[in-house]
């Protein structure tokens, strides 16, 4: 009876994973040539005081803590959006760029500024849709409107290396797999409370 009740658990638990998947995937747009362009993002304002509530609008701040920049990313965050270097050393379009990039990943949900005990930001359509911006599409979040040049190439061998492509896995609230629940068990283990 005891092996049987075993049994039928475990069935059921890879089924909630399986369901999991398949919701995921459904979720996600396909992968085409070109991405549609997201059906709206965040006002103006809400990064202005996202930004304020963060770093004091300063976007070359190093705060000594591991968090840097404007939006203050950590390192890991910062490299999972494509960004090099130290994010206060990049220009401030480079960040609100990759400050989209992140919102169009994981929603407001990287900063602690954007929760309900602060400044309450919404998420609109656009949050969590997984499509990677332009630079023009960002260039709103700072107040530019202008458009940005596209780099010269460079000859082969004449640049810097290419960094490879980041190869963690990014993931956001609600995210179902068997790797992140093994974590999160393990976690609990030390004291901390991950459902």
């Amino acid at each position: 009876m005891w092996l049987e009740r075993v049994t039928v658990q475990r069935w059921v638990a890879r089924v909630a994973v399986v369901a999991c998947a398949v919701a995921s995937w459904t979720a996600v747009p396909a992968v085409t040539g070109t991405a549609p362009p997201a059906a709206a993002d965040p006002p103006r304002a809400d990064w202005a005081k996202l930004r304020m509530c963060e770093s004091s609008n300063r976007y070359t701040i190093n705060t000594g803590t591991g968090y840097y920049g404007a939006y203050q990313f950590d390192l890991p965050t910062w490299r999972s959006v494509g960004g090099k270097g130290y994010p206060h050393q990049a220009s401030p379009r480079e960040q609100d760029y990759r400050a989209l990039y992140l919102y169009r990943m994981r929603g407001w949900q990287p900063w602690e500024c954007a929760r309900p005990n602060f400044l309450n930001l919404k998420e609109d359509r656009s949050a969590r849709s997984k499509i990677k911006p332009t630079y023009a599409e960002a260039a709103y979040i700072g107040g530019s409107s202008v458009k940005p040049s596209r780099p010269k190439p460079s000859r082969p061998g004449t640049g810097p290396a290419t960094m490879p492509k980041w190869p963690g896995v990014v993931y956001a609230f609600g995210d179902c797999s068997p790797h992140l629940r093994k974590f999160q068990l393990r976690m609990n283990k030390f004291g901390y409370d991950f459902q």
